[in-house]
């Protein structure tokens, strides 16, 4: 199981470096710290679709998991090592969300709820 408040990947270098932008108060921040921290909200509304209901939620998860497969057909068809994650005969719609949450969005929003209280 994941550690709480333990980041992975690329969100604990995202967010290492934004701590520090958001240590200050907003009168110490620069336009390229709001613009930064701007970016990081839209991140959070962009992989929010997990966090909505579950009917929402599911239609999302299949759209998304659906553009993967597509782009493993093309890998396939380019003669390329095909992504686990978008293989036609190996991925699931359950496995890829659990992944996506437990690797990207739980981290994510555990960061942005350090930063943003």
């Amino acid at each position: 199981t994941r550690k709480q408040g333990n980041l992975q990947g690329g969100a604990s270098c995202v967010f290492s470096r934004t701590s520090s932008v958001a240590s200050k108060d907003t009168k110490g921040i620069d336009s390229k710290g709001i613009e930064f921290q701007i970016q990081l909200l839209i991140k959070c509304a962009d992989i929010s679709n997990v966090f909505k209901p579950f009917g929402i939620a599911k239609r999302w998860a299949i759209r998304i998991t659906e553009e993967f497969l597509l782009q493993g057909d093309e890998e396939l068809a380019r003669g390329m090592k095909v992504t686990p994650s978008n293989d036609r005969l190996s991925a699931s719609l359950v496995g890829s969300q659990r992944k996506f949450i437990d690797f990207i969005c739980l981290p994510w929003f555990e960061a942005c709820a350090q930063l943003y209280p």
